[in-house]
């Protein structure tokens, strides 16, 4: 309508009547692929005052939108971690940070193996979280100035200095699993040298999956603070040397975790020297545990007690430390008495 002015009120006035007359050409929630819920808001005044535009609990709309966005980013690229504070979604996000993740397996020679094209944003994920874990500069850069070019800096001297002996420890202690990266723990068994895993303090870490696959390379794993209450099955790693358990719930040692119904026998793991058992309530030690780890020079650290892996010395050591000593062949326990100084 060429020339036609109407005042605002005239054309508001002239938009309700309209709608009464005419249907609507388009639905309202054509296109809406996302996982929120759709809502349809109804046209609002604005208030000249911008503290109009906080929410009931002190922040804006605007940082709502921005935390829940940040949520749904963290369900939608992450695999492997939970990130409660978001900096992990905002690191894996940098184009600078996959440079430097290319360049560097690139550098290994590792890019064009199956198993790197098949869990390479795992791989990535569990890498960069090794990498903070060891080095928590990374974070507060992320979180407080969050400058791509100085985190790329600091990456690159980390990773490029230091080549492939970066993964002969994976550390990944205190973080909060989605799922046990176990096939990236295989990778870096088989191609990285890596030879101690440490998963102390973490949450979700599922041992039963940690143990489904061959990690023959691993000599030490940390396994403190979990809150685990039975000995773990770690029989797949067949090369273990050193357990670290220091701190969980563990009352009772006993090798029942170990053992095969279908061989109707345990599991052994003849290469463990060292279990530690620090700050653990056991009160209970059964003699079935030298079935599982057969050196008899293993030493067996617990809270007030060294013990080996002899039959003779848990009856003499345990004698007076008040932990009892459960014969595995009669499931009795042997009498503080039976047993010569």
């Amino acid at each position: 309508m060429h020339g036609l002015s109407l005042s605002s009120r005239t054309a508001l006035s002239l938009m309700r009547v309209l709608s009464i007359g005419f249907p609507m050409l388009f639905p309202i929630n054509v296109g809406c692929t996302s996982t929120h819920e759709c809502d349809v808001k109804k046209p609002e005044v604005q208030d000249k005052d911008s503290s109009k535009d906080v929410a009931e609990n002190g922040q804006s709309n605007t940082q709502k939108k921005d935390e829940d966005s940040s949520k749904s980013s963290d369900s939608e690229t992450l695999k492997v971690f939970k990130d409660d504070n978001g900096f992990l979604t905002k690191l894996m996000g940098y184009p600078e940070v996959s440079e430097v993740f290319n360049e560097y397996f690139e550098k290994i020679k590792l890019t064009r193996l199956d198993e790197y094209q098949a869990h390479r944003d795992e791989i990535w994920e569990v890498v960069v979280m090794h990498l903070c874990n060891c080095n928590p500069e990374i974070e507060d850069e992320v979180l407080k100035r969050g400058d791509a070019a100085v985190i790329k800096g600091k990456m690159q001297e980390l990773m490029m200095g230091s080549s492939i002996s970066l993964l002969e420890e994976i550390k990944l202690d205190g973080v909060r699993f989605k799922t046990t990266p176990v096939e990236v723990f295989k990778f870096f068994n088989d191609y990285c040298r890596t030879k101690i895993l440490s998963l102390s303090g973490t949450t979700n870490v599922n041992v039963d999956v940690l143990n489904s696959v061959n990690l023959d390379k691993i000599k030490t794993v940390k396994l403190c603070y979990n809150g685990l209450t039975s000995l773990p099955c770690l029989s797949n790693f067949t090369n273990l040397q050193r357990l670290d358990l220091e701190g969980n719930n563990i009352e009772t040692l006993e090798a029942k975790n170990y053992y095969d119904q279908e061989r109707n026998d345990f599991k052994t793991m003849p290469k463990l020297a060292d279990l530690k058992l620090h700050k653990n309530p056991i009160g209970c030690v059964n003699s079935n545990v030298l079935q599982v780890f057969t050196d008899s020079s293993a030493i067996i650290h617990l809270s007030n007690v060294v013990i080996f892996c002899t039959y003779d010395s848990m009856k003499k050591k345990l004698k007076g430390s008040g932990i009892k000593f459960i014969d595995s062949s009669t499931g009795q326990e042997v009498k503080q008495s039976e047993v010569s100084n």
